[in-house]
């Protein structure tokens, strides 16, 4: 159970650090203008 649903987490949380880290680099690059 505990494997479970440490695998469905790290699902859930990869697309959402990827959105971040996403994010933070269109900032970045609206900061440089």
């Amino acid at each position: 159970l505990l494997l479970t649903h440490a695998t469905y987490t790290t699902i859930l949380l990869v697309p959402y650090a990827y959105f971040l880290y996403v994010r933070i680099k269109q900032e970045e690059k609206l900061m440089n203008i």
